[in-house]
């Protein structure tokens, strides 16, 4: 089956899947105040047998596997565009069409399209549909997995190719509920880095430390792109007690992991 024919196939197994969402809960044209999210969809997940013709083994992940990092996957149709190099990060551009992403974790294969709709089909073949909240007028450009105590945590940046923000969300192992959402608050989501349950997160003028297991942050700074030009961060990293990402390529944003104060600032 060709590239073309995979995703019109795609499109239509998650429109179908999908069907009646288009006005689901939780697509707010308003951002809601810090820490909190537009509401998950409110229908539960539908687990049904997988009967459909599509060859799930046909579908190639592009999926760069990251030691100690979220996994950031890419689209299909990136695949003939960019670069397979697990050091290349590329993000859309206003030229680049979304597409539904695809990849595969621990035997199970997922699919979110642009829209937020999700599926996951296990090595039973069952399949299970879910979603991810996106503001209105909103579409996932880029997509981050990795999992805590077995549950699915997603990181996803969306665009509407003028202003963009994140989300960090966990959802149940077993039924794919969602358990919480938090938003990460402005455009260029970087790469994540899980230190246990915790997980720093980074976007322009913004580094935060996140409790997976409550969905809030343990500690975060803001407006460094105001007070210091903070505009794009690169891969956190651990050096004893203390937390340390590249900032604009050439600088440190250097905390103390625990209490989150700025050192040698």
């Amino acid at each position: 089956m060709s590239k073309l024919g995979v995703r019109l196939v795609l499109s239509a197994m998650l429109a179908i899947a999908c069907r009646g969402d288009a006005s689901r809960p939780g697509r707010s044209a308003v951002y809601p105040p810090r820490d909190t999210v537009p509401s998950a969809p409110q229908s539960d997940p539908v687990a049904e047998t997988a009967t459909s013709a599509v060859d799930w083994r046909a579908i190639t992940a592009d999926t760069i596997v990251i030691t100690h990092y979220t996994q950031f996957v890419r689209p299909l149709r990136q695949l003939g565009v960019s670069p397979r190099d697990s050091n290349d990060f590329t993000p859309y551009n206003a030229g680049m069409e979304p597409d539904t992403f695809s990849f595969l974790a621990d035997g199970q294969r997922y699919l979110v399209d642009p829209e937020g709709h999700a599926m996951r089909l296990t090595a039973a073949q069952t399949l299970q549909r879910f979603a991810l909240s996106l503001d209105t007028g909103m579409h996932v450009e880029r997509l981050g997995f990795t999992r805590v105590q077995g549950d699915p945590v997603f990181l996803y940046q969306q665009t509407d190719n003028e202003g963009a923000s994140g989300f960090v969300a966990r959802f149940d192992a077993i039924t794919l509920h969602p358990k919480w959402a938090v938003r990460v608050p402005g455009f260029n989501v970087g790469f994540a880095l899980v230190d246990g349950a915790d997980l720093y997160v980074t976007c322009i003028g913004f580094v935060g430390k996140l409790d997976l297991s409550t969905g809030k942050y343990s500690w975060r700074h803001d407006n460094l792109y105001q007070t210091e030009g903070f505009n794009d961060f690169g891969r956190p990293r651990l050096i004893g007690d203390t937390v340390e990402v590249p900032a604009n390529g050439r600088r440190l944003f250097v905390a103390d992991r625990g209490t989150g104060r700025r050192i040698g600032r």
